[in-house]
């Protein structure tokens, strides 16, 4: 059993070929899945919203955990609305610490100011790629010099 630290939602190891774990926030009703890469070791973490507890105990309980997954719930991006989660690493979250004393333009000081927050003390429940990538973008623009 992990833990995932977006939303901390407790995460279980199942068998599949193509997931990895899953876990459910019955308070939010998201759905985290950590899907396996090629060579079955952990990888991409997906959140999807409005997935209730009697639908995460069907999931669960399926004989096909992938099956399940594909005909059940990824086709309908409708009623379960989902975010790849990106886990925020060192480097990224040294840059954004560099980054917030820079003079960047609006726009992106508004984009970034989830991840602003969250270095002074504001809870964030997820970054989405978008921002992450910004963060990489904007520390090659402003801080390459350094």
């Amino acid at each position: 059993m992990q833990t995932n630290a977006s939303n901390n939602i407790v995460m279980k190891e199942v068998e599949s070929s193509q997931i990895h774990s899953i876990g459910h926030d019955p308070e939010k009703n998201i759905l985290a899945v950590r899907f396996k890469n090629k060579g079955g070791a952990p990888s991409s973490l997906y959140q999807y919203s409005n997935f209730h507890a009697d639908e995460f105990e069907q999931f669960a309980s399926a004989e096909s955990i992938g099956s399940h997954f594909h005909k059940h719930i990824k086709p309908l991006p409708e009623l379960y609305p989902y975010e790849r989660i990106t886990i925020v690493t060192e480097e990224t979250l040294r840059a954004l610490q560099r980054l917030d004393a820079c003079d960047l333009p609006e726009g992106d000081r508004a984009l970034l100011a989830p991840a602003f927050a969250a270095l002074h003390g504001a809870s964030v429940i997820a970054l989405p790629d978008e921002l992450i990538s910004r963060v990489r973008e904007l520390a090659e623009q402003f801080l390459s010099v350094e």
